[in-house]
Formats: structure tokens, sequence, C-alpha cells
């Protein structure tokens, strides 16, 4: 039941080819998109690329189908939607493995015909098997343990209708070794059928085989074929073609017994082997590892789950990014004593207000700050913008450096356009700061000498007494008030925009079509 095959994972590295936990509900539901054989429904990977039927079964999607069981977890997951690593895991584990392009293609099937999706967990993305498991009770019902001999050459250059009747027959054990699997060749004219899963059609319309001689050749195949490395003769044992009631053929045969692995196997470790996402990305979670050490936080990594979920949050991310982060989590341990119930939320959160903090920055340098966040803006509708700019991010996927060159060529255009100089009409007294036995006049003209932002230097107003509640001194207000002014940036005038101004459609609109 274990075999150490001619694979990749055999000849260089050693180790053992186990048997495939597959639910006997996924293996049904594959063959059930054949329900539609006829539509001759297409699909492409790429746009213009090579058009593929969608609901055809084909060598491929065995292999992959094989693959996914192997590296979901015990609920049907995949952690590492990175598909080059599952195909590596897939080019390892088989003797002679499908191209990339045939992984790629099968996949994109799989999610058409809604046997995998992409979800997003809490800002991860993850595969999800459907028909996995139970969804009301969270547990596999029937499942199979398949042979490691589907991974060798031999079962590889079977044909696909050989194929398609073997994980058939295997579905049918049911793990029960010299088992009697039956089937008429033709539908039966006495038992009329409005509906019946395609795993249980006559075996010309499971085969797509129009004579009956069609369907010995696929069975003798599955006969005849030996495999050495396994021990067996044939896939097929005790086959038998005679009449039915009817008068026409039926087959009976039985799954080689060296091949039934029993479901109660005491076979455990290898069944389910989830991508090690550490492995794959390993000066990424050692660098992780070093810096939460550093900060003496550790235990957040502490087994190996956890560092993968960490391994996938930051694998896109800059060892400087990570370093703020980090830093935030130790702060929270600190001031509470523990750390957040989850951890990754908790740094996916900082990560995001990072991000978006690091591309305002770059407007800010830009001098379009001020194009992002109109000066009249409240409070709430500053953070309704935030959120807006933020989901124009996460939309075009504008890396920084694109960003910065984007913002570099739009400065002109909007400072040329949506923009006045200033003047000193622009700095009107505060009058409020009256009753304080401030010189208005004087932090007037501070604020015209320094050419300071007049929304900032207007903004002075409610910042003065928010500090005198938290305890500044009112005998020390106009020195306080005239430091402020002196730390204001400069600004070169200010722009001429509505409140439904957005910056981001101006450059989606305006720059990014033209910016090479």
């Amino acid at each position: 039941m274990i075999s150490i095959l001619s694979n990749k994972l055999g000849v260089d590295m050693g180790k053992e080819t186990f048997p495939v936990k597959v639910p006997a509900k996924f293996i049904k539901r594959l063959f059930e998109i054949e329900q539609t054989y006829e539509s001759k429904k297409t699909f492409s990977i790429n746009e213009g690329g090579t058009l593929r039927l969608e609901n055809h079964i084909a060598n491929a999607d065995f292999q992959v189908m094989l693959i996914l069981c192997r590296c979901c977890d015990a609920f049907g997951y995949i952690e590492l939607t990175n598909r080059r690593a599952l195909y590596h895991r897939l080019d390892a584990e088989f003797v002679v493995s499908i191209s990339d392009s045939q992984f790629y293609e099968s996949i994109e099937k799989f999610i058409r015909n809604d046997l995998i999706q992409l979800i997003n967990e809490n800002g991860l993305m993850k595969y999800r098997l459907n028909h996995y498991i139970n969804e009301s009770t969270q547990k596999m019902e029937r499942y199979l343990l398949i042979h490691p001999v589907v991974f060798t050459k031999e079962f590889r250059e079977l044909s696909l209708a050989a194929k398609k009747l073997f994980f058939m027959a295997y579905e049918q054990t049911g793990g029960k070794s010299g088992k009697i699997i039956m089937r008429n060749f033709k539908p039966s004219l006495r038992k009329k059928r409005e509906y019946q899963p395609f795993i249980y059609k006559d075996l010309r319309s499971f085969l797509h085989k129009t004579q009956d001689s069609h369907v010995i050749s696929v069975i003798n195949e599955l006969q005849n074929t030996a495999v050495k490395s396994c021990g067996i003769q044939g896939f097929f044992s005790d086959v038998f073609i005679s009449k039915n009631a009817e008068g026409t053929l039926k087959a009976s045969f039985t799954i080689s017994s060296a091949l039934v692995v029993p479901v109660h196997s005491s076979i455990n470790n290898g069944i389910n082997d989830p991508l090690d996402i550490s492995a794959i990305y390993p000066i990424k979670a050692n660098f992780i590892i070093r810096e939460l050490n550093r900060w003496g936080i550790g235990e957040a990594a502490a087994d190996k789950y956890q560092l993968n979920r960490l391994v996938l949050l930051f694998k896109a991310i800059s060892p400087r990014v990570i370093r703020i982060c980090l830093k935030d989590l130790k702060g929270y341990v600190t001031r509470n004593n523990k750390f957040p119930s989850s951890i990754y939320g908790f740094l996916y959160s900082a990560i995001d207000r990072k991000t978006t903090e690091t591309y305002v920055e770059v407007l800010n340098k830009s001098g379009l700050k001020s194009f992002l966040i109109h000066p009249h803006y409240s409070d709430e509708e500053r953070k309704v913008r935030f959120g807006e700019f933020k989901q124009f991010l996460s939309s075009t996927k504008i890396g920084i450096r694109k960003f910065k060159g984007i913002c570099q060529m739009a400065a002109p255009y909007l400072k040329k356009n949506f923009f006045a100089p200033l003047n000193s009409s622009d700095y009107q007294p505060l009058e409020s700061l009256t009753r304080l036995s401030v010189d208005i006049n004087k932090l007037r003209q501070r604020a015209i000498d320094g050419k300071v932002d007049p929304f900032e230097y207007h903004a002075l107003e409610d910042e003065v007494f928010n500090a005198i509640d938290k305890g500044l001194d009112v005998s020390e207000v106009e020195k306080w008030l005239l430091n402020q002014i002196h730390c204001m940036p400069e600004s070169e005038g200010y722009p001429l925009i509505s409140k439904s101004f957005r910056i981001e459609k101006y450059l989606a609109d305006k720059i990014i079509p033209v910016f090479s």
C-alpha cells in the first residue's frame, strides 16, 4: 500500500508515495460534469488561447483531483493559492506528470464546474474543495483511499476511458476487496429513469462508446495491463462478460485485491499532506521568526500552522513594513499582557493601515495630498475618503514605485488646472482666539511669511482648545501657536476642487492609460 516509486519523490528524495484520501462524493461530482457532455461548451484560460471543453473529463483532471485531495487539510482547504507550488507537488508525485498548461486548464475547469472555489477568509485567499465534507457536520462522509498505483507510468499510459472506468469501479468498491462490480453495456429498456448520476450510467454512455466491442476493449486493457512495481498483473480481475435478462451485454469484474486499500487502514501520515508554505518561502519564514524573537514575541509563530499563516500574510510585504507591524504587535502585548485574539487579524489590519499611509505619503511628497482629502471634510468624511482610496489601491494593485511615477506625472497637470496660488486674504485672523489674549495679527503674519498651508493654519482654532483641554497653560498659548505655525509645511497654493472630486478617478482616467 505504501510504495517508493520512480517519481521525483522516490528517486530524488527517497520518500514513499502514500494512498490518497478522496471523498466518494467528490469523485461522483467530477463525473457529473459530463451530464452535459453534448453541449460542447468551451473555455480558455487566456484571451485568444486554445479552447477547451468545459464539460469533458480529460486525463489531466484525474491528476489534479488527486493532488488537490493530497494537499488539502481535513476540511478541504488549501491555504496556499500559488498554482505553481501545487503543480510542483503534482510533478513530484506522478512518475509521468501532465504539463503545467494542462494543470492550469484543469484547475480552471474545476472552478467553472464548482468542484473548487477561491474564497477570501479574513483577507486570506485560499482554495476550498467543494463536496469534500458534510457542511452541517463538518466531517467527511464516505471516502476512499486511492492506491499509489495511480501515480505510476503504467496508469498514466492507460486510455482516458480506462482511467474513467477504473475510478468508477474504485468508487463502488467502497474500500472492500473482492467486491464484484456489475454494469450493463446499454441502458435498460425496462427501468426508465428521469435522472441518473453519471457515474451509474451504462458503460457505453459512461465511456462515450458506440460499440460493445469498444467497451470490451477498455475492460481488457484494465485486465491485461501489469504494474510490476505494485506487483499486479492487471487493474481488473475476475472479468466476465455475459448477457442480461434483456439480451444485451453486461460485465462483471473486481478491482485487483492488491490495489484496494481498506478505509480502516492504519496509514495516517502522508495521506493528507498540506503544502508547507514555510518550506516554499524559507527566507521569508526565517526572517519572520528572527524578527518575532527580536521583539520577544516568538510565541506568535510557535506552531507550523501559525507560522505558515504569517508567511502567507507577509510573503509580498517588504521587510520594513513587516518590522513596523511586528513592533505594533509587541506594543499590543506590552499594553495588554496578552496576544490579540487573532494575531493574523491584528497584523492584517496593521499592514492595511501602513500600506495606505505609505501611498498617502507618496501623494504628500508629490504635493497632491490636498487633492485626496478636501480641506473642508469632516472627520467622518475623511475616513470615508481613506476607505475609497484603499479600495482603489486594492482593485488596481499598483505597486508603490509605479504609483510614485504616476503621481509625478499627474502633479504638473493637477497644479496647472486645479490649483490657486496663495495670497494674504487666505489667512483670515483667528477671531476665536482673541479671548485668550493672543496677538492674532502676529500669528497671521507668521503664517503669511511662512507660506504655510492655509487650511492647516485655520485648523489651529480647534487644535489650541484641544491642547488646553489636555493641560496646555493659557499663558503659553501664543508661544505654542507660533511654534505650531513654524513647524507647518509650506504650501504653493490650494486645490480648487469640489467635494465630489476623486483623485483616484482622475489618475485612472487621465494618467494611468498613458503612463509607461
